[in-house]
């Protein structure tokens, strides 16, 4: 079966969590049905197939026999012995895609064949969306326009490119050796950026102390810093006292935080620094 053309795909997906259930609901909504849905529990195969229509729904690994596309997203330290499983299934095709959807590893997490199924071809590949998701279903159309992170051989992955435009993302090539930085930068932007947020309601919390929903507070300066760094860049988005090297009011702003955190001055401490060193490599671009 030519798994070039998407009238041939027959889609399963293993890990009915965040990622593949927003992944199963996106590809639905786009006109690719999902053959079988199997995970950790019957009832979370059961609440994914029902919002999707998919007849085939277990706990059993061995019900994603029938496809020849195999998404496969569950945790991290779950990925490698599932891998070896997945390949153990007695599939009905010649030629399998195996897709995972892990940040931290590559395609050559597939690199562990058996001696079963040797007259079945499997094509391999890892596609990671660079996005966040907090919902058990995220069924925004805008939650898959971003980029995703590929890896595998020419073949497999052009038909990952395929399924990625079709969720409406655009594809980079991130290899095995490369990921672990990839993925740090991802917790960079976003997993730091969802801290620095608490930090900064809780220094608020000690003027507001009764107040809920402070985060309504600083979201039109974030809004806006994330703004100009869409226009001019991060290094050029620095505004503030580290820019200005205005060492008096980063001294009152340590006093301060240091009556009610020391964790958030440990935060404070690194990132200045980090600001400061950014301002200067700046001011060289400039003058150099």
């Amino acid at each position: 079966m030519n798994l070039s053309q998407k009238n041939n795909w027959r889609v399963g997906i293993l890990g009915a969590g965040r990622v593949g259930s927003s992944i199963a609901l996106a590809l639905s909504g786009n006109k690719i049905p999902v053959s079988s849905v199997v995970s950790a529990t019957s009832h979370s195969a059961s609440v994914l197939a029902k919002k999707i229509n998919c007849k085939i729904f277990s706990n059993k690994i061995e019900d994603l026999r029938t496809c020849n596309i195999i998404i496969v997203s569950v945790p991290d330290r779950q990925l490698k012995a599932t891998a070896k499983r997945v390949m153990q299934i007695r599939f009905t095709h010649n030629s399998v895609l195996l897709i995972h959807t892990s940040g931290m590893y590559g395609a050559t997490i597939w690199n562990q064949r058996t001696s079963e199924n040797k007259e079945v071809k499997f094509w391999t590949a890892a596609m990671h969306p660079l996005q966040t998701f907090v919902a058990r279903i995220d069924a925004s159309p805008e939650i898959f326009k971003t980029y995703f992170a590929l890896d595998g051989k020419n073949k497999p992955v052009n038909i990952v490119k395929h399924i990625v435009q079709i969720l409406g993302g655009k594809s980079i090539m991130i290899s095995d050796k490369d990921r672990a930085t990839y993925h740090a930068s991802a917790v960079i932007a976003s997993n730091f950026l969802v801290a620095l947020s608490h930090a900064s309601t809780e220094l608020l919390r000690q003027i507001y102390p009764q107040s809920n929903g402070l985060e309504k507070i600083i979201l039109p300066i974030q809004q806006q810093t994330l703004a100009n760094i869409s226009k001019y860049g991060a290094a050029a988005a620095l505004t503030g006292p580290a820019m200005r090297g205005d060492k008096q009011t980063i001294r009152l702003h340590k006093k301060a935080i240091q009556k009610h955190s020391k964790d958030i001055l440990k935060i404070y401490t690194a990132l200045t620094s980090y600001c400061v060193a950014l301002s200067e490599k700046r001011q060289r671009g400039k003058h150099g």
